[in-house]
This record gives C-alpha cells, structure tokens and sequence, in this order.
C-alpha cells in the first residue's frame, strides 16, 4: 500500500459535482465536512459517488471538469479532525475494504474499547497513515495551485462565499452532519497525546492557523 496515498481503498477517482454548481468542484479531505457538502449538493442531481478522497493533482488528471472549475477544500484543527478520525476507526465498514471480514472486527473493535489519548501518545503515525487515509495529513490532499481554503469553523458562511463569488446554487448543509455522531472532544486528551498531534500534523496546524486569522481581519 503506497505510503501516504490520499485514498487506500480505491484507486478509482470520482467527481464530486452538481449540474447547480457549475462552477465548484470540491477535493473531499476525509474527515472535513464532505460528507455533509455532497449531501447538500445531492439535491441537485450530479455525481455523488463513494470514495471521493483523492488528491487534488489525481482529480485534475482525471476529469476536464476540476481543471476548469474552482476547486476548494475544508481544512479544519488537526487535533479535532484526529479525534474525528479516531472514532472513525471505530466503524467496521472503515476496515473492510482493507483487510478480512475478521480483521476488520478486531481492528473496529480496538478502536472501541481504547482510549483516544494513550493511541495518540504511542502511535506510528506514518506506519497508521498507510492503513487509514482518514489520518493522511490535510497538506497531502492539497497538491496543485490554486485551491480555495476555508475552514470548518463558519463552513456555511464561507460556502455562501464561495458560491457568491463563483456563482451556482447556494450549498445549503444539512441540520445533522454526516458521520458528525460520536466523536470524543480534545478535553479527553493529554498534553503528551496533543504535542505528538501537532508534530505530526504541524503543516497542517500552521495552514488552519492561517486561515482562521485571515478570517479574522
């Protein structure tokens, strides 16, 4: 399996558009917020397809349609999107386009009776991305010029943003946000367990940081 690879699971890309929004075309970091978007996108028809989380540079390779249009990406905390990545672990379905039926019980199953803050203390994060890209840092999706970065926090005013700006249909999110249930909060987490979060993910943490200040002003 490739070290780092954007998507593990599947080598196939697939657009994530809508025939309302013409002129966007978003890059599905796992773990922010797509789920929500393509459920919000989904009213309008388009290509809605599994297995969105590719590489912003494989997408434009692939399809006409993500070198002509806008392309965007949530960025969100590195430490909240590891929780969020944690709990996913959590779900059997994570693990079966992986490994065995069997595997993938055991694997969910550790995740479930652990605890989020000693895994994050001891783990091989290169040696963990290699085997779930819902940890793959958010810096690797992002690989060619010229992609629009907003963050979770605010997601729906910075999607009418991006909509006022570029035209189409307003992305209305969903009242429950997909694959939102069960995530731990960083209050569980000690501050051994945050340092190894952020050394890891530090590219990740200065591109989030930067774009809740330009935010700010």
């Amino acid at each position: 399996m490739p070290h780092r690879y954007a998507n593990a699971r599947n080598d196939v890309a697939v657009a994530v558009e809508s025939q309302g929004h013409d002129s966007l075309f978003l890059i599905h970091i796992p773990g922010n917020a797509g789920g929500s978007i393509r459920k919000a996108m989904k009213q309008y028809g388009g290509n809605h397809k599994s297995f969105h989380h590719h590489k912003a540079s494989k997408l434009v390779q692939v399809f006409d349609s993500a070198r002509t249009k806008q392309l965007f990406a949530v960025i969100r905390d590195p430490v909240d999107r590891a929780l969020k990545a944690w709990s996913w672990a959590a779900r059997q379905s994570t693990w079966n386009p992986l490994v065995s039926d069997a595997e993938s019980q055991v694997y969910s199953a550790l995740f479930k009776a652990g605890d989020a803050s000693r895994f994050f203390e001891v783990v091989d994060f290169d040696s963990l991305t290699r085997v779930c890209h819902h940890f793959t840092p958010q810096v690797d999706y992002i690989d060619v010029a010229n992609v629009r970065l907003i963050t979770l926090e605010g997601l729906q005013g910075n999607l009418d943003r991006l909509v006022k700006e570029h035209g189409g249909d307003r992305i209305k999110l969903p009242d429950d946000r997909v694959h939102e249930s069960g995530r731990p909060m960083a209050d569980i987490l000690s501050a051994d367990a945050i340092d190894r979060i952020l050394d890891f993910y530090l590219e990740d943490y200065a591109m989030h940081q930067t774009l809740l200040a330009k935010r700010k002003n």
